[in-house]
């Protein structure tokens, strides 16, 4: 019996160790004419509420910028999340346009009551404001090579954002350990900004390779961070104020090499502003198929 167990051991460790050396190229493949859907989840989360998460940055900082493989940790940590905050505002389709191009469309889901300000503040700065002036349901509107890179360079920033968040993979093949940065820029500020401070993170890294079944599953994690701090000139008051502004997103998302798509994708976003305005927003973000 202890010559098995010990058989097995090994095996499972020879197996782990080939799935970690093996490289992988991550790719959507979408057949002619076939729609891919995702309920989408952009929803604000009252921290004040749900303490029993532990959904402080603290929180989130020891889990995703831990250096040791706590995947399982984390897989956890959104299984008790998404049971919670599982409500899905919008639908997003990926669709095949010509060879190599897919197009991406995400609009509010119409049986839906019209939302409260509360729940469309979306913490990506700008993008509310960008929403109403699409008119009709479409709130956002884009496109992706199928290697996984931003096909409509030409979007406005906050869009261009959420389609990396959302879809961007790695352009080159990749193995497990290999750190990539996705085409975000998630703080945007204007000329009425003195900046005295900053500070920026930017990886996508693949963690871990997996059998489920007949398929390799990818699993991705992301660390995005960026801070600023400087004084902000209020026109209408003619002074300066000291203010900084930080984003950060942590998410976990398995990726399925053989079919081409996610099979799970979940993200926290939050927000922290002080000085010409205060505030400190969380947002659970998710892809479903449909």
């Amino acid at each position: 019996m202890k010559l098995a167990a010990t058989c097995i051991a090994i095996l499972l460790i020879v197996t782990a160790s080939a799935q970690n050396g093996k490289t992988v190229s991550l790719r959507w493949k979408l057949q002619p004419r076939e729609i891919l859907n995702f309920k989408t989840v952009m929803l604000n989360i009252d921290t004040s509420k749900a303490r029993e998460f532990s959904l402080g940055p603290d929180r989130l900082s020891g889990l995703f910028g831990n250096t040791i493989d706590n995947t399982n940790e984390i897989r956890q940590f959104f299984s008790t999340i998404n049971s919670s905050f599982a409500k899905a505002d919008f639908n997003t389709k990926l669709s095949e346009n010509t060879n190599g191009i897919i197009d991406i469309e995400m609009d509010k889901k119409e049986e839906e009551a019209p939302a409260s300000k509360k729940d469309t503040d979306n913490i990506i700065t700008g993008f509310p404001k960008m929403m109403k002036k699409l008119g009709g349901n479409v709130m956002l509107r884009g496109a992706l090579n199928d290697d996984g890179s931003i096909q409509s360079f030409y979007v406005k920033n906050d869009q261009k954002n959420l389609i990396a968040i959302f879809f961007e993979l790695p352009h080159n093949d990749v193995k497990v350990g290999d750190i990539w940065p996705l085409a975000v820029n998630l703080i945007s500020m204007d000329q009425n900004f003195t900046c005295d401070t900053s500070f920026k993170k930017n990886t996508c890294k693949l963690v871990e390779l997996k059998k489920a079944g007949n398929e390799t599953i990818a699993v991705l994690r992301y660390d995005l961070g960026e801070y600023i701090s400087g004084d902000y000139y209020s026109a209408s008051t003619g002074t300066s104020k000291k203010s900084t502004l930080k984003m950060t997103y942590n998410g976990l998302a398995e990726f399925s090499v053989e079919k081409g798509r996610w099979a799970t994708y979940n993200g926290i976003m939050t927000l922290r502003t002080t000085g010409i305005s205060t505030a400190a927003t969380m947002q659970k973000i998710a892809l479903t198929a449909d």
